[in-house]
């Protein structure tokens, strides 16, 4: 049996239902982020990356190396891109309408990214 090594996967050691990541270059963000929304859609959750579009459209990228079926997931409502909203009032009603709408749908798990040096 191998023994999970967080330098080998950077979410090995993650439990309970909050992550703040701290990363100190884009290539780090990848690493955090990357496995962080793929392992969500592949357990069938809608997953959120709330950063600016350059930001996205690199993860995305590298997102779309791993799962050929991104686009899908995107058209489905399972991930959900968007920029940061202008004010963190907006942003809570922006998460509670599509969360509420993937609850009506039988969604139970929800993972966010939000890229906070967008703001």
């Amino acid at each position: 049996m191998k023994v999970r090594d967080s330098r080998d996967d950077p979410l090995a050691t993650i439990h309970g239902n909050h992550l703040c990541g701290i990363y100190g270059s884009d290539a780090g963000r990848l690493d955090l982020v990357v496995p962080f929304l793929l392992e969500g859609l592949r357990k069938k959750g809608v997953c959120f990356l709330v950063a600016p579009s350059r930001v996205q459209g690199v993860v995305l990228k590298a997102m779309k190396r791993r799962r050929s079926s991104l686009d899908s997931d995107i058209k489905a409502g399972r991930l959900i891109v968007s920029e940061h909203q202008k004010t963190p009032a907006a942003q809570c009603r922006f998460f509670e309408t599509a969360m509420k709408k993937a609850e009506d749908q039988g969604v139970e798990s929800f993972r966010v990214v939000g890229d906070m040096w967008g703001l």
